[in-house]
């Protein structure tokens, strides 16, 4: 049974009772009544008590956040080919039912998780802020913030679109992310949304989340940024350009009577949005005087990630045999003015252990996609130039791990990469760091779909196809079937040859459509069987 019939089941059986309760209150004149929806703490008792059902983020035995997407930002297709979802930052339609991998499609969190959301509670799987985006263009949007191009840094520093399978009229630049012009209204308000469903202000409020909007999000005045999002001028601005239509009313209306039970106010009174953010309503979020410092990024941009995201290289080669010696490919063009950090130590679910090793690579040049980043190897590029931060660096014959990460402009360790080749693969969070031994990790949220899980030898090598769009390499170096392994040191060569990265556009020579897919699916069946 496919997803969408288990998800109309239980639609109309299971949940039919919590559904119709929902539905009984989520009347537009019933839901405010008796409401001051110009009195703040009012409307968020109302938007967060209205909000009674919290669905769980993926789940075997009921409907989840997959479920609540492709209901709410899914269409039917006009062949009779199943149910579709529209890609947020794409601005496409692809088949719902297959999700959750590198090269099919994920669930974006409009306000990212490293920005205050995190990785549970009610904030982490509300749908209001919640869409289907294409993987490598959700990777390559990270935790960027919402704005325009030469907000932050130069003009020449903007890339469109955002990227090579983004819409059109998205733009990137190494802090900002433009969605597509249809959607920025929407996207707005439902950043507005949450800072008032998530605003621990009020005295009374046991919920002390606090999500703020900010023209000043990366250096507040406070200078906690943890929970900041931005920039509120340009989404005041998107919201009076890109105003409320029927679809955006519709997704509304749907979210309260079959998920959620609440509503988002400023899509039903879109005037609310002047009121409480405009910049005469005396929000916070404009206050950005630093005692002088500008807010063009130029006092505090101390990004050495250069607008890498996970996903950009790969691990293609490891040997813990004594010397230990590990090949990265990488899967985009890298700026000279990246440092890229390589550790074995531990990651708990919070952060990384300390007890093992860091070594880091400053480029002094340019990397081109497709090349080998080597660690260990004599005589080849790069390997004499990392140098070590911390501990010791060495890959242990019982099984270890390797994390490759960069650090943010908030000199956050962004993580880009991940293996693991100890025996059981991944182990459970833990908040007590003593939980994990030498050789054991737990994976990072970021690198679920990334990461490789290698059965245990002490040496490997991958040995799949070197020829492919990013996410069909990702996928395969992914894949443990594409790897070979030996305790035997002498059985693995690590290879320096380099892989061809091909560009969405050089295979397609446009997005393919659902029905070109088809058709190419159809063709290769015809060749099969021939």
């Amino acid at each position: 049974m496919s997803i969408l019939m288990i998800a109309a089941s239980a639609l109309s059986n299971t949940n039919a009772s919590t559904i119709e309760s929902f539905a009984a209150d989520c009347d537009f004149d019933d839901y405010y009544n008796g409401v001051d929806i110009y009195d703040r703490d009012a409307l968020h008792a109302l938007t967060k008590s209205k909000h009674r059902h919290v669905l769980p983020y993926t789940s075997n035995s009921q409907l989840d956040v997959w479920d609540a997407l492709i209901d709410l930002d899914g269409i039917d297709s006009d062949g009779g080919n199943g149910r579709l979802v529209h890609l947020v930052y794409r601005d496409a339609d692809v088949t719902a039912e297959e999700y959750g991998t590198a090269d099919t499609w994920n669930r974006e969190h409009v306000w990212p998780k490293s920005r205050g959301v995190g990785d549970n509670g009610p904030d982490y799987t509300d749908v209001f802020a919640l869409r289907p985006s294409d993987w490598s263009v959700n990777a390559a949007r990270g935790k960027k913030l919402f704005g325009e191009c030469g907000l932050v840094h130069t003009m020449s520093e903007c890339k469109v679109p955002a990227h090579v399978e983004a819409a059109a009229d998205t733009a990137a630049d190494p802090s900002i992310w433009l969605p597509p012009k249809d959607v920025r209204g929407d996207l707005a308000r439902s950043l507005m949304y949450m800072a008032i469903r998530y605003d621990g202000e009020s005295d009374d409020d046991s919920d002390r989340l606090d999500l703020e909007l900010s023209d000043c999000p990366d250096s507040p005045p406070a200078g906690d940024s943890s929970s900041l999002m931005g920039y509120l001028s340009i989404l005041l601005k998107w919201h009076q350009e890109d105003i409320v239509d029927l679809k955006e009313r519709q997704r509304n209306e749907n979210v309260c009577k079959r998920w959620q039970g609440n509503r988002n106010p400023f899509v039903d009174y879109p005037e609310l949005v002047d009121y409480y953010f405009g910049a005469e309503s005396g929000y916070s979020g404009y206050n950005c005087d630093n005692d002088g410092e500008s807010n063009d990024g130029s006092s505090s941009n101390n990004d050495q990630c250069a607008g890498l995201v996970p996903g950009d290289l790969m691990i293609s080669g490891f040997k813990s045999d004594n010397p230990d010696l590990v090949s990265i490919v990488a899967l985009v063009d890298i700026d000279d003015t990246a440092t890229l950090y390589m550790t074995d130590n531990a990651y708990t679910g919070t952060a990384l252990r300390s007890n093992e090793g860091v070594v880091k690579l400053e480029l002094s040049s340019a990397i081109k996609a497709g090349s080998i980043i080597s660690f260990g190897i004599d005589d080849k590029q790069h390997s004499s130039m990392w140098v070590q931060v911390s501990g010791t660096f060495a890959l242990s014959t019982s099984g270890d791990n390797i994390f490759v990460y960069c650090k943010n402009e908030l000199e956050e360790n962004f993580f880009l990469i991940g293996l693991t080749y100890t025996p059981g693969g991944w182990v459970q969070k833990s908040s007590i760091d003593t939980t994990f031994t030498t050789n054991e990790s737990a994976l990072p949220d970021e690198l679920i779909v990334l990461a490789t899980a290698l059965p245990h030898f002490d040496n490997y090598i991958y040995n799949g196809t070197k020829i492919g769009t990013k996410a069909n390499l990702i996928a395969a170096l992914a894949d443990a079937e594409n790897w070979y392994g030996s305790n035997d040191s002498a059985d693995v060569t690590l290879s320096m040859e380099s892989f061809t990265v091909e560009d969405f556009d050089e295979i397609s020579g446009a997005f393919f459509s659902l029905a070109d897919a088809v058709h190419v699916l159809v063709l290769i069946m015809l060749l099969a069987f021939a």
